[in-house]
This record gives C-alpha cells, sequence and structure tokens, in this order.
C-alpha cells in the first residue's frame, strides 16, 4: 500500500490535532467540575461556585490576579466571615485559584478550536456534553472528532 504524505498531511494531521485539541478542553472542563465539587464540599451552599469562577475568570489573565480580597468577596456571597489566617479561608484561596486556571485553560482551548474550525454550534456546550459522557479526557477519540466536524 502507498501513502500519498502530502494527502495524510492534509487530512490525518489536522484530525489528530483536532483530537488533541478536543481531548485538552474535555480534561480541563472535566477538572474545572472537581475543583467546584471540592470547593461545595468545603462550604456547602445554595451558591454555585462555577458562577464565581467563570464570572471573575473573564475579568482576569492569570491567577497572580486572585487575592484574598477576591476570596472574601466569594465568602461574603456564602454569607460567610472567616478572619485573617484561618485554614478555611486559605483552603478556598487555593481552590479558587485551581479554578481559575482551569477556567482560563479551557477558556484558551476553545479559542483555539474556534480558530481551527469554524462551526454552526457552541463548542463550549460540546466541550461539556461531551466531559458529561467520559470520565477522562483520553476517551475522546477520532470518532468524536467526526461528530464535531459534522
Amino acid at each position: 500500500m502507498i501513502i500519498n504524505i502530502e494527502e495524510a498531511r492534509k487530512t490525518i494531521l489536522p484530525r489528530k490535532m483536532l483530537l488533541l485539541h478536543l481531548q485538552s478542553a474535555v480534561g480541563f472542563q472535566i477538572e474545572l467540575w472537581q475543583v467546584v465539587d471540592v470547593l461545595e464540599r468545603l462550604i456547602p451552599s445554595d451558591y454555585d461556585p462555577l458562577l464565581w469562577i467563570e464570572e471573575r475568570g473573564s475579568q482576569v489573565s492569570g491567577t497572580e490576579e486572585i487575592t484574598m480580597k477576591d476570596v472574601d468577596e466569594y465568602l461574603r456571597r456564602l454569607g460567610i466571615h472567616a478572619r485573617e489566617g484561618t485554614p478555611l479561608r486559605s483552603e478556598v484561596f487555593r481552590w479558587l485559584r485551581i479554578g481559575i486556571l482551569y477556567y482560563l485553560a479551557l477558556d484558551f482551548m476553545i479559542g483555539i478550536l474556534k480558530k481551527r474550525r469554524h462551526v454552526d454550534f457552541d463548542i463550549r456546550a460540546w466541550v461539556s456534553t461531551a466531559a458529561t459522557h467520559v470520565h477522562d479526557s483520553t476517551e475522546i477519540t477520532l470518532a468524536d472528532v467526526d461528530e464535531f466536524l459534522r
């Protein structure tokens, strides 16, 4: 069997790259949800930590911009006042920063997917739906790429 290198470069490599980008995006979505689970276990509340992470994540360019002042604001939304130096405050700070990091990474990957492929649907929704069907981003396959491209 003779393989045309130029044809392979045009068809196989772009699909493989798209697969890697989709796997990364789904992986970041799964990790973000796991951070939200940790935050919900730390402080049970009706308030969804993902809302705060998405809101704050859209305002910053990196986790170094998250401060203890942000933690205090988050805790206030939950109706909690934590004194400086308390373990709860430090733990919430740690997990909010991790959540922002995953949010920014997910947002970056979705931006790459939008640039690589013009589609008529919400890529973030596709990634979110795909993430609910797998336990690990490596479960995303070339069949998922084909579905994404349809």
